[in-house]
């Protein structure tokens, strides 16, 4: 599932201006965003409901900045390091297109509903 949602950003990377100017990790940044994004909307949504389970350290913001830290260096080795974006991009591009526009519909709902879950909790 992350490696159609690294490759569908990736696409998106590529058609914007920045597409000279290191894609990969351009969106490999945009997804450690979106993954933060989620990880504290489940934390204040747990804080919320009164069950911490783990999450009392998130009460300081430098925690965010160290998630949002690891998750950028874990995707770098998942999708970055010895190309492996390119092998995903190979894998997800010989796909039926049909597939490959349903896919996008599903990430772009992922995406906009962690960006206002974000807000509305």
């Amino acid at each position: 599932m992350f490696y159609y949602i690294y490759y569908t950003l990736y696409k998106l990377t590529l058609l914007s201006p920045s597409k000279n100017e290191m894609p990969e990790h351009i969106t490999n940044t945009v997804l450690s965003t979106i993954l933060s994004f989620n990880i504290i909307t489940i934390a204040k949504y747990l804080k919320l409901k009164g069950k911490t389970i783990g999450f009392e350290f998130m009460e300081n913001r430098v925690y965010y900045a160290i998630t949002f830290i690891v998750l950028i260096i874990l995707g770098y080795f998942i999708f970055i390091r010895k190309k492996k974006f390119i092998q995903i991009e190979k894998k997800f591009d010989a796909t039926p297109l049909k597939f490959r526009i349903v896919g996008f519909t599903l990430v772009t709902i992922y995406i906009l509903f962690s960006i206002i879950s974000l807000f509305l909790i």
